[in-house]
């Protein structure tokens, strides 16, 4: 995070027509490092604020403005919801694999009753002494 400054009146901004940010416009920013490089970017500020205004802005490691870091609440709403999304997923596939299983497991069966149906006669016949 590093304190910005606007290089522009807000009200001229372009206005954020989606997302949480609603009401808010885009806005020019310009922040300088310790070692003098001047640097700028856009982001989101209230319609009232002034050229000159200080905000705080978040850049990566590319020095392209961003959003803010994920707070410890979202990360855990969105474990949450992966886990609620997953789970279902991952049963979903287990039955699928099992009713797969159990097919094939019937199939063979069946063909080994089948086979027992013309050898079983001859091994009893054989078993009785008669074969």
């Amino acid at each position: 995070m590093v304190p910005a400054e606007l290089t522009q009146n807000a009200a001229n901004g372009a206005p954020v027509v989606a997302g949480y940010d609603v009401g808010k416009v885009w806005v020019t920013v310009r922040w300088t490092y310790a070692d003098g490089s001047a640097h700028t970017g856009l982001t989101k500020a209230v319609p009232i604020a002034t050229t000159g205004s200080r905000l705080q802005v978040w850049v990566d490691h590319s020095d392209r403005v961003v959003g803010p870091p994920t707070s410890r609440g979202e990360a855990a709403l969105d474990a949450v919801a992966t886990a609620a999304l997953v789970a279902p997923l991952a049963g979903t596939a287990a039955w699928g694999a099992g009713g797969i299983r159990r097919s094939r497991l019937m199939r063979r069966l069946a063909e080994w009753d089948a086979e027992w149906q013309q050898i079983g006669p001859q091994w009893r016949n054989f078993s009785d002494g008669k074969g």
